[in-house]
């Protein structure tokens, strides 16, 4: 397996070869001593005792390939946890009690946000200027470190479903994310950047992400407890988006398209 850069940092996902087959990862420690550099490895949905060492060779970056895949990370994995079994659901036809339905309610200031945000594009024909700092990756990455900082034992879902966050923002921006006056900005990106758009964009197109997940996530069909449980994760991260307001939002939008060193 030939790795697309010998380079990986503490924190970011890859795909990583063991054996014949390949495994979406995360890289948990960077080991600098020695000839070559050591990554240590999560597999994603696997218990941790199937951590381990591995070198460059064996990781690669997530490739526009992989994004499919990953776009069905979060239900999969959510809906693993502690051997649960995707239940067969009953329609509202059959007389029974219909599916709970996802529902994401987005504080004052957020909403606000949404309403400034789309003026400002579609009215003012202005936009947000690119490369975003922090950018998606990051704002989600820290949200993690506040959870793992609030609780003293931290759960393999709060990780695993800010990466199925990642994996469906960067399928969803091209394709229901960006509005029209965006979009000569969005195709002047390089492909290396299109592969990766969470570290191009940022929060304002992050939060557009949960408006459109209650519906995703219902065509997912996830299992009713499964879907309670990321119900209260996603509402405590938008909580999270509102404590940090100002650091993660921008407060001027830019005149013309701007972009990042590509």
């Amino acid at each position: 397996m030939e790795s697309e850069t010998s380079e990986f940092v503490q924190g970011e996902g890859a795909i990583a070869s063991h054996g014949p087959t390949e495994y979406q990862a995360r890289v948990l420690k960077v080991n600098f001593e020695g000839p070559e550099r050591k990554y240590l490895v999560h597999y994603i949905g696997w218990h941790h005792r199937w951590d381990e060492w591995v070198g460059a060779n064996r990781l690669r970056k997530i490739a526009g390939s992989d994004v499919d895949k990953q776009l069905n990370h979060l239900d999969h994995h959510v809906a693993k946890k502690r051997g649960r079994k995707q239940k067969s659901r009953i329609s509202p036809e059959d007389g029974e009690e219909a599916d709970l339905v996802l529902r994401i309610p987005l504080p004052g200031i957020l909403k606000k946000q949404l309403v400034d945000d789309w003026e400002l594009i579609t009215q003012q024909r202005k936009l947000v200027k690119l490369p975003r700092t922090p950018n998606a990756n990051e704002v989600l990455m820290k949200f993690f470190e506040y959870k793992k900082q609030q609780e003293a034992s931290i759960g393999d879902s709060t990780l695993e479903i800010m990466d199925g966050l990642r994996s469906y923002f960067n399928k969803a921006l091209p394709a229901m994310l960006l509005y029209k006056e965006e979009r000569e900005q969005f195709e002047a990106l390089s492909e290396n950047c299109k592969e990766n758009l969470s570290s191009i964009y940022g929060a304002e197109h992050l939060l557009r992400l949960f408006v459109k997940l209650p519906d995703l996530l219902t065509l997912a069909g996830m299992e009713d407890d499964s879907l309670i449980e990321l119900q209260q994760k996603l509402t405590e991260f938008l909580k999270f988006l509102q404590k940090n307001y100002n650091a993660f939002f921008l407060s001027i939008y830019g005149s013309s398209i701007e972009l990042p060193n590509q």
